[in-house]
């Protein structure tokens, strides 16, 4: 069957490695003779000091076996000649806004998604088709701002969002229902938005594999196996968004906390435990769609004191990887010689990334 595409659609645009990108754009403006993208690089802590962790790194990076969430000395050890480049929130929030700015010559329906992503809502009024409209506007934004994004194109957000994580960078996909067994089904369920890490193990186990198992699944066996959570990834997986994509939340913190089952002092079990508390906060952070900007721990010993410290990021994050990095960093800086009684781990700061972004302007 030969399908047209519509002439009205949902765009979801995501900047290709932004924290990155965006520094390299405004390094290059102020003179830079090399531009990050290109050689061994990455976003993170001052490189001054020990501490610090892996925000962005460049394609170059990666050869070297860098992870986004790994601390700076360990990037360092793996790559002598990497520069490291410390965050700008400012800048980045700057850039963020010149992004919105570009796409609202094109769209007064614009929902800002995060800082680096955002969606448009569409209408075909000058160009052959949809897809012709969606590479000008791709073209556009490099050309007026100097950094690429991905564009994902459908009729509703959720299949526009999954578009735009196709092959990257630099690239337009469309995904609407009739293309939904070809290009989605296929695909791991771990690229299905909103399953973390504790939901893939549990489908595995049942025998799901690809999101195309989670669409063909009955909403009732995945209800049994994660409870409201999936029926929710039931519906992402044949393409339906339900009314709570975009929805806001209240929380200010999310918290974990254990009793340990003895007092102990002993650095490897310890670093378990705070592993353990970071992957459940982990996954109660991913079913909310939250930012969090502030890590705290609260350690109580042995003679019932407690003690507590906390670290502020520069850049408000959902990136997990960094609840246990800071943890542990924070750990290690309280220094405690007695044996641990109970640990706790706290998240804050939290925002929702969802924040409408209205214009005047006509098409």
């Amino acid at each position: 069957m030969c399908h047209i595409y519509p002439q009205k659609a949902v765009f979801h645009i995501d900047v290709n490695n932004a924290y990155l990108s965006w520094s390299a754009v405004e390094l290059l403006k102020n003179g830079a003779k090399t531009d990050l993208r290109k050689i061994p690089s990455i976003i993170g802590g001052d490189p001054k000091k020990r501490h610090g962790v892996v925000l962005a790194k460049s394609t170059p990076a990666k050869q070297y076996g860098i992870q986004t969430g790994e601390t700076v000395s360990s990037a360092k050890k793996k790559c002598s000649m990497l520069r490291v480049v410390q965050p700008d929130r400012i800048l980045y929030q700057h850039s963020s806004n010149k992004l919105i700015e570009v796409l609202s010559c094109f769209s007064s329906e614009i929902t800002r998604f995060s800082i680096d992503e955002c969606f448009m809502e569409y209408k075909n009024k000058e160009f052959d088709s949809i897809l012709e409209a969606a590479h000008y506007i791709r073209q556009t934004i490099y050309h007026e701002l100097g950094f690429t994004v991905n564009i994902g194109i459908s009729t509703n957000r959720l299949l526009a969002k999954m578009a735009s994580n196709f092959q990257k960078p630099d690239r337009v996909h469309t995904l609407f229902e009739w293309e939904m067994e070809q290009k989605m089904w296929p695909l791991p369920i771990n690229e299905l938005f909103m399953v973390g890490r504790a939901s893939r193990e549990k489908l595995k186990q049942k025998g799901f594999f690809t999101i195309g198992d989670i669409a063909r699944s009955s909403p009732v066996l995945l209800e049994r196996i994660l409870k409201k959570h999936g029926v929710t990834l039931n519906n992402y997986a044949n393409g339906k968004e339900t009314a709570h994509f975009l929805s806001h939340d209240t929380v200010k913190g999310i918290s974990h906390s254990t009793t340990l089952p003895f007092d102990t002092n002993d650095f490897e079990y310890i670093r378990k435990v705070l592993m353990e508390l970071s992957e459940k906060i982990a996954r109660r952070l991913k079913q909310k769609e939250l930012y969090f900007g502030l890590v705290s721990i609260e350690v109580k010993t042995e003679d019932f004191k407690k003690r507590s410290i906390q670290k502020r990021l520069q850049i408000p994050t959902n990136d997990t990887a960094l609840i246990y990095q800071t943890a542990l960093e924070l750990f290690e800086q309280l220094n405690i010689k007695k044996n641990i009684r109970h640990l706790g781990i706290r998240i804050g700061n939290l925002e929702h990334p969802y924040q409408q972004v209205c214009f005047c302007n006509e098409i």
